[in-house]
């Protein structure tokens, strides 16, 4: 299995994939432009078509089994931006990875997090 983060804003689809390489997701775009097609029609919302874009900058996993604590690492950057300003940010392809201790900042949370609760 792999993560990817797919964000609903403001009429469009935007999608984080952490891999290295671009990948896309035919299935995901049409079940998600047909929900989001069908609730704009069921609330009197525009029912202008919503675009998918791959944000081709968004850091990638260093190795091959992190998808997950980037994704949630992606959430975290996401949040404590104010701006809201990923969509412009991550953008441009870049090449950007994100360092092991900034993956290990998410692991420990989630970590604490189960800890809490069991």
């Amino acid at each position: 299995m792999h993560w990817i983060l797919t964000i609903i804003w403001e009429g469009e689809i935007y999608i984080l994939n952490p891999l290295p390489h671009p990948t896309q997701f035919p299935e995901l775009e049409k079940v998600l432009s047909s929900a989001i097609k069908t609730f704009n029609s069921e609330t009197g919302r525009s029912n202008k078509p919503p675009k998918a874009k791959f944000l081709s900058g968004s850091p990638k996993q260093p190795g091959g089994h992190e998808c997950g604590y980037v994704v949630m690492r992606y959430m975290k950057d996401i949040i404590a931006d104010t701006r809201l300003s990923f969509t412009s940010k991550w953008l441009a392809k870049s090449r950007v990875s994100y360092t092991e201790e900034q993956l290990d900042e998410v692991r420990i949370e989630a970590l604490q997090f189960c800890q809490d609760h069991i």
